[in-house]
């Protein structure tokens, strides 16, 4: 029995080292979204209304994707979001840039990003950007002509009115911190887990800068494995520790967000059965093509 309990003595030691590293950047994230959700909501609503009704609608669309990374909500809030949009005209090119800028990062999730290094944090908002800023240019000149969103008969939900901006940044904060908390701690689990009782030289040789599947394995992995963006990076920070690839980790940072069940769900809503097959084709490919880039530029 004493081994036991020098074992569990172990991984708690290993446990506290990445909850301490990871705890500051979890709590400033969840702070940043509830301010955003309690005091930017309507700002960021606003200004995406009033995007792409100009001559020149495309040179709203980085301004659009911008306004989906710093969005706070989650992909069942921005589905209301985009159907108010839409019904107001603003283009669907720009409604798919900001969807999926949106899909990919978040306020949380890229101030949990900073603990792996800003050069990687910068990395992943700069491709989550990038894969918006593509897809809208996509729909724009291929899909100019089709519909690409199946709102249908959809309609927003009222949403439940607070008494103050200050109740409503409380519930936010509450509730992001209910939501997010239990995927956080089971990804430190199995960080320390996996540290443990996996060979570094075995992940290294899939993972690694000499794998010559490395970005398709991780692409693959991020698929059944993201649950939640921040349960994630306490993973991707040991993993790239072992000797994942920069392009490997940047590919799992796309088709994990972009492929996770509950966005895969609202997004099936909106687009259809045929567009949300393309919509898979495409994030897929982006993260494949995106991790081979961050290879070669680093």
């Amino acid at each position: 029995m004493t081994w036991i309990f020098e074992e569990l003595s172990v991984l708690f030691i290993f446990f506290m080292q990445q909850f301490k590293i990871l705890f500051p950047y979890w709590i400033i994230g969840l702070t940043l979204s509830a301010f955003l959700t309690a005091y930017g909501e309507k700002t960021i609503e606003k200004a995406a209304a009033g995007m792409g009704k100009g001559r020149f609608p495309l040179f709203y669309l980085l301004p659009a994707c911008i306004l989906g990374v710093v969005s706070p909500l989650c992909m069942y809030g921005t589905v209301p979001l985009i159907a108010m949009l839409a019904r107001k005209g603003i283009p669907q090119s720009i409604l798919v840039g900001f969807m999926i800028s949106s899909i990919l990062l978040n306020p949380t999730l890229f101030t949990m990003s900073l603990s792996l290094g800003i050069p990687i944090a910068l990395m992943r908002l700069v491709q989550s950007l990038l894969c918006g800023f593509i897809a809208g240019i996509l729909v724009h000149f291929l899909w100019n002509k089709k519909p690409v969103f199946q709102l249908g008969s959809f309609t927003a939900e009222e949403k439940p009115v607070t008494r103050t901006r200050w109740h409503q940044f409380l519930h936010s904060l509450r509730r992001n911190f209910e939501i997010t908390a239990p995927y956080f701690l089971f990804g430190i689990t199995l960080t320390i887990l996996f540290q443990r009782y996996i060979p570094t030289d075995i992940f290294t040789k899939i993972l690694g800068d000499k794998s010559p599947f490395a970005i398709l394995a991780s692409a693959s992995i991020g698929i059944p494995l993201y649950m939640c963006g921040g349960g994630t990076i306490p993973l991707i920070r040991s993993w790239i520790d072992a000797g994942m690839s920069i392009g490997a980790a940047s590919s799992f940072m796309i088709s994990g967000p972009a492929t996770k069940l509950n966005n895969l769900s609202a997004v099936k809503m909106i687009l259809g059965k045929s567009n949300f097959i393309l919509y898979l084709i495409y994030t897929l490919s982006f993260s494949v093509l995106a991790g081979y880039a961050v290879n070669m530029l680093f």
